[in-house]
């Protein structure tokens, strides 16, 4: 589906896409610009949301590539991702909101699936709003690290962590016990503060581990689920 209106004024706007069992539809500005009604059920793909650049070299009338990456010229607000269908009165109530935390307020009423608020990694943005736990397993052993806890202790569910931000000045953890030839995972769980998962929120986090006291070979493998993964 293409919109019969071009942009490019330099003023915000609100792009809509709905599927479901009349179609695929946009949106744009809270009015209907074009429909694809064959279009009614989503390609089964297992991967990750890619906001603003995407390989798109395979689609139709794709925008210009950089090698096979299309690009958005523009700047984005928010990305919200909601379960069902939204009918033409609550798009429209979403383009007629006041301001973008009233957006965001009538976003979050739709029980969305995903929130991505494209705020600044700051204490006022996106790290002050997420939660973290991270915790050692090693011989069957759960030990959290952040919040700490004494030996032996799981952490509590991602949604009662703490504020990446307290990071920042937390103090360093002890040592938590490891079993000589048994494998040690470290794991860091997030939530959002409102309980939506924050795994795909926009946070980087960077983990410095010191190893110290390995007798012999050892090695590290690092895998984040639903997340883009450097190691």
């Amino acid at each position: 589906v293409t919109s019969t209106t071009t942009v490019t004024d330099g003023n915000w706007h609100l792009a809509s896409v709905t599927l479901g069992p009349t179609g695929l539809s946009l949106y744009l500005d809270g009015v209907l610009q074009a429909t694809d009604t064959a279009a009614i059920t989503a390609q089964v793909y297992s991967g990750w949301w890619s906001i603003g650049a995407a390989k798109l070299a395979y689609w139709p009338d794709a925008p210009p590539l950089t090698a096979g990456v299309s690009y958005f010229e523009g700047s984005l607000a928010g990305v919200a991702v909601l379960p069902g269908v939204l009918d033409t009165a609550q798009i429209a109530g979403l383009y007629q909101s006041a301001s973008f935390s009233s957006y965001t307020s009538t976003v979050q009423a739709d029980t969305p699936l995903v929130d991505w608020p494209l705020t600044a990694l700051d204490q006022s943005g996106v790290c002050n709003s997420v939660l973290a736990t991270i915790a050692t397993t090693s011989g069957g052993t759960t030990t959290c690290m952040f919040p700490p806890e004494p030996n032996g202790t799981a952490c509590p569910p991602g949604a009662n962590g703490l504020p990446l931000t307290d990071l920042e000045s937390a103090p360093a953890t002890s040592p938590s016990p490891t079993v000589p030839g048994a494998t040690t995972t470290l794991s860091i769980a997030t939530a959002d503060a409102s309980g939506v998962s924050a795994s795909l929120v926009g946070a980087d986090v960077i983990v410095d581990l010191v190893v110290s006291g390995v007798n012999g070979p050892w090695g590290v493998q690092a895998a984040f689920p639903n997340s883009e993964t450097a190691l």
